[in-house]
């Protein structure tokens, strides 16, 4: 799958993190924002589920994948972001999804600790 506008200049470039996703929670996706700022490399941000990041806000359901409330999700609400080193920081969050299947994370309004 190809996400040829978050390859642009400028999802790279903004100042806010950019997760893709899919049901299952895998990062099918990061800017370099997201990769600063959760300290992991390309590589190994695409390797992590939203689980690891998103502790409070994502549950790993074996069979089902990722489970979480997709009513809810939606909202924008201020939430903790878990570094690689498991310190967190907070972030206001929303998701929207463009397909089905696929989300989209933006993630703004830092406050680090």
């Amino acid at each position: 799958m190809e996400f040829e506008w978050l390859n642009s200049q400028i999802a790279e470039s903004c100042i806010e993190v950019v997760l893709v996703f899919d049901e299952k929670g895998s990062i099918l996706y990061g800017n370099r924002s997201a990769l600063d700022k959760l300290e992991y490399s390309k590589e190994e941000l695409l390797n992590c589920n939203m689980v690891q990041i998103f502790k409070q806000e994502f549950q790993a359901e074996e069979a089902e994948g990722l489970l979480f409330d997709k009513e809810k999700i939606f909202e924008k609400k201020e939430t903790a972001l878990y570094r690689k080193n498991s310190s967190c920081f907070y972030a206001n969050i929303r998701v929207f999804t463009k397909e089905e299947g696929v989300y989209y994370l933006l993630a703004e309004d830092f406050q680090c600790n």
